[in-house]
């Protein structure tokens, strides 16, 4: 009887008998975290050792440690019947790491790993073009958030089947190759402007949820917009623009350029938020958070 088996909120007194129940060529999904015993995922790969889980399809190993990631990279391999992976960790593992976790899983179709240090802490930067690029991922939908991977334009000719991704944007030199693929886009960026995300869209024609968080207010132009979503794409259907940002800015003139008739036809909320932050006793900036949506 095929199992699915979460451990993520059961105590270390429960979970190991649990185990002893279970037959691992029968699961088919499980869940491990490092959460009430921080040792829980250590705990499971001793008195089963992954690659016994042969017939697991989705494996979720949540604040996982340097050590194990380690162990189950060089086990993984071996598991032909994984389609996903999700790792969130709040450690910082070396970067040759991702390399060759991405290379020894190019068979799975869904890989998501998260950083649980927030949005400004990253895992390090991770250069692409120091990894072995010769032969396609099979990867649907990756989610790598908020990693800073240099150069990321680099993977995008190994990505053929790319349908959905998350990630921090670093375009490099690299062209980006035709991705009719990818529907869904969930980016990161600081210092972008309109010519390089023009020249990504443009590569995604049957995109249809875009959602971008950034700090640069250059990006805040409805016009401009428009442009993109009109000539790039054209089946879009959920645009999200997070834009936080801070100084002194025409704020009324920028939510002014989301008031067009594109714009009101798709409903679009322009919302702003103002706060302050303390930079010094005697400093303190205003702080902005604009908010662009249409679904």
């Amino acid at each position: 009887m095929e199992s699915h088996i979460d451990l993520r909120e059961v105590m270390s007194n429960e979970y190991i008998q649990m185990l002893h129940l279970v037959n691992p060529s029968h699961v088919i999904s499980l869940k491990l975290a490092n959460r009430w015993d921080r040792n829980q995922i250590n705990s499971v790969i001793r008195i089963y050792s992954i690659d016994t889980f042969t017939q697991v399809r989705s494996l979720t190993f949540d604040l996982l440690n340097i050590t194990n990631l380690e162990e189950i990279v060089d086990i993984l391999p071996s598991l032909t019947s994984l389609v996903s992976l999700t790792i969130t960790s709040n450690e910082n593992p070396p970067s040759n790491i991702y390399s060759k976790l991405f290379y020894r899983l190019r068979h799975i179709k869904r890989l998501r790993l998260i950083s649980l240090r927030g949005k400004l802490a990253c895992w390090g930067n991770i250069d692409i073009r120091q990894w072995r690029l010769d032969t396609p991922y099979n990867f649907r939908h990756l989610q790598i958030n908020p990693l800073n991977f240099s150069h990321f334009s680099l993977l995008f000719p190994y990505l053929p089947h790319l349908r959905s991704i998350e990630t921090s944007l670093c375009f490099g030199t690299t062209s980006i190759p035709y991705l009719p693929n990818l529907r869904s886009c969930i980016l990161y960026f600081g210092f972008y402007g309109f010519p390089e995300l023009s020249d990504f869209f443009r590569q995604c024609p049957n995109l249809k949820i875009l959602k971008l968080e950034t700090t640069g207010i250059d990006v805040v132009n409805g016009q401009q917009w428009e442009n993109i979503l009109t000539r790039a794409l054209p089946r879009l259907q959920h645009f999200n623009l997070l834009v936080e940002f801070m100084g002194d800015y025409d704020v009324e003139s920028c939510r002014t350029s989301f008031q067009t008739q594109f714009w009101i036809q798709r409903a679009t909320q322009v919302n702003l938020v103002e706060s302050h932050m303390h930079i010094a006793p005697d400093d303190i900036r205003t702080v902005y958070q604009m908010t662009i949506d249409f679904d």
